[in-house]
């Protein structure tokens, strides 16, 4: 097995293992003097997450067949996605999505297992969580006093008013006392009582591991990435909800127009990822927001779509209506 194919399915960790209804009992992966690990046994698959027998390469990648379609090695997978139309990010237009979600897949896979798959997993704030979003995998530099600050803050938070599986696409901001209203208050609640140093960054990682379809996970990265599209959304708004009209820039109504611009292309991506059979991909296919797929567009076509999602700083302190 290639070397970047071992070391990309080494990442799941036992609790992504157990959430995806995967069960290893212990043995020895059969290349472990290679790979230098051990890994669970031939997995148990349980019907309610219908994990295909290639998730076998996630818990036990010693196992997998040399040459599969499920390893992880770029030529492998790449080869194996089918295209998929164009996707509009930002003003950016991505040719075959499909592609670019696989190589953010490939590059970024410890990300995508050890925080984009425990996404709606929680009921509240947790230190788990919290350790979700730092190094390696998404960098939030969140501190134990900070963290301490989430986990309290959130025992207040209005989470019942919005539904796990709740969408930005259907957060109209036009549409008085709807979802955006409500998405709104839960991030308000945090972002007006936030401490020193915690950012706008830290706490969009924080609810999007809460409602995975609703927040985006708004980076420097991402900002500076669709900062001309936010003002240009909220220059609209305001003329027609006087009340948003002081806000400079409505990220979440930019990224909303761009997810329902590819309303029709994002399920033919999903197919393509699901006809690939590479386990993370198959898995990503189903538990994704269309949300977080578009984010992966806007990685792919950016400049910087070459840095890993843990070098996207924190710094930029702004609320999503600034």
């Amino acid at each position: 097995m290639p070397r970047q194919a071992a070391r990309l399915n080494r990442l799941a960790a036992p609790r992504v293992i157990r959430h995806l209804g995967v069960t290893t009992p212990g043995c020895e992966a059969a290349d472990g003097a290679a790979s230098g690990s051990r890994c669970g046994g031939t997995p148990t698959l349980h019907s309610q997450e219908r994990v295909r027998g290639r998730a076998l390469a996630l818990a036990c990648p010693a196992r997998a067949r040399a040459g599969s379609n499920a390893g992880f090695s770029p030529r492998g997978t790449m080869a194996a996605v089918p295209s998929s139309p164009p996707v509009a990010v930002a003003g950016h237009v991505v040719a075959n999505p499909a592609h670019a979600v696989a190589q953010y897949l490939e590059q970024h896979g410890g990300t995508v297992i050890h925080y984009d798959f425990l996404a709606a997993t929680f009921d509240h704030i947790d230190l788990s969580l919290i350790r979700a979003t730092r190094s390696p995998w998404m960098g939030s530099r969140i501190s134990a006093e900070q963290a301490a600050w989430f986990v309290d803050r959130g025992t207040t938070a209005p989470w019942p008013e919005i539904p796990l599986d709740a969408q930005l696409k259907q957060a109209d901001p036009l549409a008085e006392g709807g979802l955006y209203d409500q998405a709104m208050a839960l991030w308000d609640h945090f972002w007006d009582a936030r401490p020193a140093n915690v950012s706008t960054a830290k706490i969009s990682k924080a609810l999007y591991l809460m409602r995975p379809g609703l927040f985006p996970i708004l980076d420097s990265y991402l900002i500076r990435f669709y900062r001309t599209a936010a003002r240009a959304a909220a220059v609209d708004i305001g003329h027609r909800r006087p009340s948003l009209g002081r806000s400079t820039t409505l990220y979440w109504e930019a990224i909303r127009r761009d997810i329902l611009g590819g309303e029709s292309a994002l399920p033919v991506l999903r197919d393509a990822l699901a006809a690939s059979r590479a386990p993370v991909a198959e898995i990503a296919a189903r538990k994704l927001s269309d949300l977080r797929l578009l984010d992966m567009l806007a990685w792919a076509a950016s400049p910087d779509s070459h840095r890993s999602p843990a070098m996207s700083g924190d710094g930029v302190n702004c609320a999503q209506n600034g």
